[in-house]
């Protein structure tokens, strides 16, 4: 029996109307909490030796999953050249936002030219681009944000707390992060402003021990074994402080105690070892809302806001008794 054409008709006009209903669900503005993902962020995971800079990536992609964004990660080695091609990986993606963590300053221009092109904003986690960097070649206008730690105000406290542990003087060794990084030079900043004011220590041996646990472990061996005399070590990240732990246990030393350590950070073996007297005061960057602070600046610059470029997050100064002011 031939079908009627109003009944065609009818038939057209409700497969139209669902497939209208389908594209708006599809296609609907997720906004926070709903559950449909349109909002995707491109992260540059990048190799490391501790567990607080892998912490530092989980607490961010957890808080995307909390807010039900979308992440697409790039694992690359510690090299500038592997960070930019994962960043124009993921401009090519077209994600919402790129977070990565420059393992140097400066040497970005032309991929922030790209992004500014692309209309893409960078966000730096824990290191930061320099400012002249930032502005990209030709004032690229790439929109560039920071969220990391106050390094030069915590490892003032630090190199404070240092001074003021003992009257008799200290023998020092400082373990520096990677030469040409951000919070490396924070970090030394604020230990040589802290410690220019005293005259109790005698700086034995400074070295950039690149962020790195197992050159941590071979610097401290090769002191040991050429017989330097020291008595106090700085180091700049979790990575290298238990780098210094294993070399001192290694040769019979007892970190804490035989060797004072002074360090940043504050990943779970890190805690653990401050728990166990081994570090003797430790500037904690702690993570527990580092995630959320980032996710927060995505949604943000979503919602067409006006982010501060830099956030700082406040560390805290944590001290093992019978060696604080």
């Amino acid at each position: 029996m031939p079908v009627r054409k109003p009944l065609l008709l009818a038939i057209a006009a409700i497969v139209a109307g669902m497939l209208l209903v389908e594209s708006v669900i599809l296609f609907q503005p997720s906004g926070r909490g709903t559950a449909t993902p349109d909002v995707v962020i491109g992260l540059v995971l990048t190799d490391c030796e501790d567990d607080w800079k892998q912490q530092m990536y989980d607490s961010i992609q957890q808080a995307a999953r909390r807010s039900h964004i979308q992440v697409t990660t790039i694992q690359t080695a510690r090299t500038q050249a592997d960070q930019i091609d994962a960043i124009r990986t993921l401009l090519v993606y077209r994600t919402n936002a790129i977070i990565f963590s420059p393992v140097m300053e400066n040497g970005w221009e032309y991929i922030l030219s790209e992004a500014a092109e692309a209309e893409i904003p960078l966000i730096t986690i824990n290191e930061r681009l320099s400012q002249s960097a930032a502005g990209g070649p030709q004032d690229s206008a790439c929109q560039v944000y920071h969220v990391g730690f106050d390094y030069y105000a915590l490892s003032g406290q630090l190199a404070a707390t240092l001074c003021q542990s003992g009257s008799d003087g200290f023998q020092l060794v400082q373990l520096g992060g990677t030469v040409a990084s951000s919070a490396a030079h924070d970090i030394s900043d604020g230990f040589q402003d802290s410690l220019s004011q005293s005259s109790q220590y005698r700086l034995c041996f400074s070295v950039g021990g690149d962020y790195m646990r197992s050159r941590a472990y071979e610097l401290i061996r090769s002191l040991l074994r050429n017989e330097y005399e020291f008595d106090t070590v700085l180091s700049y990240n979790d990575g290298m402080t238990l780098g210094v732990i294993d070399a001192l246990e290694a040769n019979g030393l007892r970190p804490g105690s035989d060797v004072r350590i002074f360090s940043l950070g504050g990943g779970e073996s890190v805690m653990q070892a401050f728990s166990d007297g081994k570090i003797n005061a430790l500037g904690q960057c702690d993570l527990t809302d580092f995630g959320t602070t980032v996710i927060d600046l995505v949604w943000m610059l979503e919602q067409g806001g006006s982010p501060a470029e830099n956030t700082l997050l406040p560390g805290t100064l944590l001290v093992n008794g019978g060696i604080g002011p």
